[in-house]
């Protein structure tokens, strides 16, 4: 259970699954004033449901969304609210009843901040795959149309290592499955 003075939760998803109770009194570190509903209350309010940074903290969703207008800032330990290399904010995590299970584990806990947000780093990966990808898959189209025509060993030989080869460099570019910030 996170200590009133901290607002700090390692592990989010344990410590609210099995930590409170829906007695315990959770308010925002923000505000001082508003009390977080808790991921399986009954009456939800998407005003206070508890918002979690990278970092560990949390907070009221409405106090953090005021709080990141005017900071990029942990209110509590002024982690640093942006990716490194496209300067993107990073979000806030909403611990919802249908989200908590999806939420990545924090900073502190052995989590992770990838280098960019989602969206840049889809684009980054679109650019890398057809770069170094785009003259592999043709290489081996050519000896696949090649091995179709002559049905030669060889030609099936080729094929295969050429296959072998695109598919260590898209193996080498997917990140393992884990979830980042």
């Amino acid at each position: 259970m996170p200590s009133q003075t901290s607002y700090y939760i390692a592990d989010p998803k344990y410590t609210f699954l099995f930590g409170p109770t829906p007695n315990d009194d959770l308010t925002c570190a923000i505000c001082t004033q508003s009390p977080l509903t808790l991921p399986w209350s009954r009456e939800p309010s998407r005003d206070s449901d508890p918002s979690l940074l990278p970092c560990g903290h949390v907070f009221g969703h409405r106090c953090l969304q005021i709080w990141l207008k005017t900071n990029d800032t942990c209110p509590a330990c002024r982690f640093r609210l942006r990716y490194d290399l496209c300067k993107h904010p990073i979000r806030p995590r909403r611990l919802t009843r249908e989200g908590l299970l999806l939420v990545p584990p924090t900073v502190p806990d052995g989590g992770a901040v990838g280098d960019q947000c989602g969206r840049c780093q889809a684009r980054t990966d679109q650019i890398v795959i057809f770069e170094l990808c785009a003259p592999l898959a043709e290489r081996y189209y050519e000896l696949r149309t090649t091995h179709e025509r002559t049905g030669s060993e060889a030609d099936r030989t080729k094929m295969v290592y050429a296959k072998g080869q695109l598919d260590k460099v898209m193996q080498a570019l997917v990140p393992p499955g884990e979830r980042q910030w």
